[in-house]
């Protein structure tokens, strides 16, 4: 570290202030030394240095009847649908996660869904690394400090009664698949379970709506036109997605009448070639978005046509007005070389 800290120091201002973000702030360090400090205090002294969002928050989950896997909830007024953050340690947050934070603050969502690969665990996969030197450079604490870091931003801006649920992904459980693969007698050991360091938030693999909206991160059907085959096949007047990072809506006029739709909530993280998350494109041309999803339900259960926030050439637009703008880095010049 630049500053010569001392573990006592260190360990005080962790305490304090509970983020890796206003610790390293506070010592004016990069984010990326805070973790690696953190790491080496708890091996040596068998501590636990926490960054867990009720911490901060002090926000007690509000519980949702369900069925097996399903959560069943009764809301109306706007539903905020994010998805696939892929959230990982030392990165700057991305446009649409600061356009997220703003749209909740002005909107005042009933529901607030994280639908699905908040986490990226490249450390737990199934999948081999793709070549050489290509291992993360980071732990699975590590990501799940970083996920309630930004989780937590959420839980201090939404009111008291709105349902915060977060819908598992496919990379959300690989943990609990590497678990129960490898060493299934610490399946009820406390903090092996993703449950345990996200208290604020029901967690479940899908979530039914008034009976006629269907959260969950992968759609029923795939392809290019899986928001039209998801709908169809639904049979409900709507359902929200993820997994394809497509970010679109599809609408279905039928007999009834009715207005369904299909929606895909796109991809809250940044993407290309600089994102190690996103590798595995290599480097290729893919039909993602980088956004979520607003949708109103009326005191009648109506939904009203879906919205999305969407970031166009570094800038996120809601509702046809800006809303957060990439902070580009500034080029050096004589005055400030």
């Amino acid at each position: 570290m630049p500053l010569k800290v001392t573990e006592g120091e260190f360990i005080d201002a962790w305490k304090r202030l509970g983020s890796p973000q206003l610790v390293a702030s506070h010592f004016g360090i990069d984010v990326r030394q805070v973790y690696r400090r953190r790491n080496a205090i708890e091996e040596k002294h068998g501590v636990v240095l926490t960054s867990f969002a009720d911490d901060r928050t002090n926000r007690s989950k509000i519980e949702l009847p369900r069925v097996g896997i399903r959560q069943i909830a009764n809301v109306t007024g706007p539903v905020v649908v994010f998805g696939d953050a892929h959230w990982w340690p030392g990165q700057d947050k991305s446009v649409a996660h600061r356009a997220l934070i703003e749209v909740i603050k002005d909107i005042r969502p009933s529901m607030v869904v994280a639908n699905g690969d908040l986490l990226d665990l490249p450390s737990s996969s199934r999948h081999p690394p793709l070549g050489y030197g290509t291992s993360p450079a980071h732990d699975v604490a590590q990501e799940i400090g970083i996920t309630q870091e930004h989780l937590a931003e959420i839980e201090q801006i939404v009111s008291d009664d709105c349902l915060l649920v977060w819908d598992l992904g496919n990379h959300d459980i690989r943990l609990a698949s590497r678990i129960a693969a490898n060493a299934p007698e610490l399946a009820t050991l406390r903090g092996v379970r993703l449950e345990d360091h996200f208290p604020a938030w029901a967690m479940g693999m899908s979530l039914m709506v008034n009976g006629n909206m269907m959260i969950k991160h992968r759609p029923p059907k795939g392809g290019i036109h899986a928001t039209y085959g998801s709908i169809v096949a639904s049979g409900l007047d709507c359902i929200v997605t993820n997994h394809l990072h497509a970010l679109r809506i599809t609408p279905l006029t039928t007999y009834r009448p009715r207005r369904a739709y299909g929606v895909d909530a796109g991809c809250l993280s940044d993407f290309g070639p600089h994102m190690p998350q996103f590798d595995y494109a290599e480097d290729g041309v893919v039909g993602w978005a980088s956004g979520f999803a607003v949708i109103n339900i009326q005191p009648d259960g109506t939904i009203l046509p879906p919205e999305l926030c969407e970031v166009v050439q570094g800038t996120a637009y809601f509702r046809g007005q800006p809303v957060v703008t990439k902070v580009m880095p500034q080029k050096k010049t004589k005055q400030n070389a």
